[in-house]
């Protein structure tokens, strides 16, 4: 290897840890500290769901893309796009150019391909366990249900090290966390020069913005998923969360992997969260209580799991509740 090449691989190596290094600071900013966590928070779900996790011992998280509300993930996009147009101006002014005009592609590029490029993983979940709004949202006629969770059970069960996250619905603070993301990423491409490391022969001359585009993708997965229209405020929503790199698929100890299901014509990805110790036994989901969601034969309904339960989880003492709130079934 000559001397040129050596000096570009290290520059490589470089890139790599300064953005590795950035991953790590999202992580750690989006993560809720323990004093900010509830006692439980409640997953709403209809009653296929409810028993896909008592039986199976798993959450299935969503790729954020594919969520319910789909213009939920855009939403996260334009917010960003608006402070992306204010820090960096569009590529059509010449004076862009370097560093801060690859940061501008990369997220652009990503911004314009969500689809392809964010591979956020979530469970959802709210603060209150008997809100009209979710039952509405899995009725359907097939029974609606909200399972409370102890979340630091959860996390501290889950097969590797999970994010708890809390939805943000204000506007300015949703600003705030894309702006701070988009500084970040100008000044880490700017102190590694980016726009003079040198593309490796038999690679593409763009190798060095692929990089980019893929990583930004992996950054911005870490607010993607935590962005929501204010109108939905109600739900003071938290979410288990997995931001998934093409790379941990090939880890032989990261049990984690993306599958695949067939819904509404569609095919979603989904990762299943399993809950172990340490020692790898199946342990029981840290479920503290089930409500029933409005329904026209609610004590029928609270037996059919009382029955459940007293098969999967005979040493809990799970508490099963009826909703309170007046709905029309």
């Amino acid at each position: 290897m000559s001397d040129s090449e050596s000096r570009g691989v290290t520059r490589w190596v470089e890139l790599a840890d300064a953005l590795a290094d950035l991953g790590g600071e999202m992580a750690v900013r989006t993560t809720l500290l323990a004093t900010d966590v509830p006692p439980t928070i409640y997953h709403y779900t209809d009653v296929h769901g409810l028993l896909g996790i008592v039986e199976s011992n798993e959450l299935w998280a969503s790729n954020a893309v594919f969520l319910n509300d789909q213009t939920e993930i855009q939403y996260a996009a334009d917010i960003t796009r608006s402070v992306l147009n204010e820090l960096i101006p569009s590529q059509r002014n010449l004076s862009i150019s370097g560093p801060r005009l690859m940061a501008r592609r990369s997220i652009t590029t990503v911004l314009d391909n969500v689809h392809d490029h964010v591979q956020a993983y979530v469970v959802c979940f709210c603060r209150q366990d008997d809100l009209l709004s979710q039952w509405r949202g899995y009725g359907r006629g097939n029974g609606a249900y909200s399972i409370g969770f102890m979340p630091d059970r959860l996390l501290g069960r889950s097969n590797r090290q999970m994010r708890l996250v809390r939805v943000e619905y204000r506007p300015e603070v949703q600003a705030a966390t894309a702006r701070q993301l988009i500084r970040d990423w100008i000044d880490v491409l700017t102190k590694q020069e980016v726009d003079t490391i040198p593309s490796f022969e038999g690679t593409s001359e763009d190798s060095v913005q692929l990089l980019l585009d893929h990583m930004f993708g992996f950054l911005f997965g870490y607010i993607a998923g935590t962005f929501k229209h204010p109108s939905f405020s109600e739900e003071d929503e938290y979410r288990l969360t997995y931001v998934y790199r093409s790379r941990d698929a090939a880890d032989d100890n990261d049990p984690l992997k993306v599958e695949f299901q067939g819904k509404l014509g569609i095919v979603l990805p989904y990762i299943r969260f399993g809950f172990k110790t340490v020692d790898g036994l199946a342990m029981p989901l840290p479920i503290k209580t089930i409500r029933v969601g409005p329904h026209p034969d609610t004590q029928l309904a609270s037996s059919g799991i009382q029955q459940l339960l007293e098969l999967k989880y005979p040493a809990s003492s799970i508490e099963v509740k009826s909703s309170l709130t007046p709905l029309r079934s």
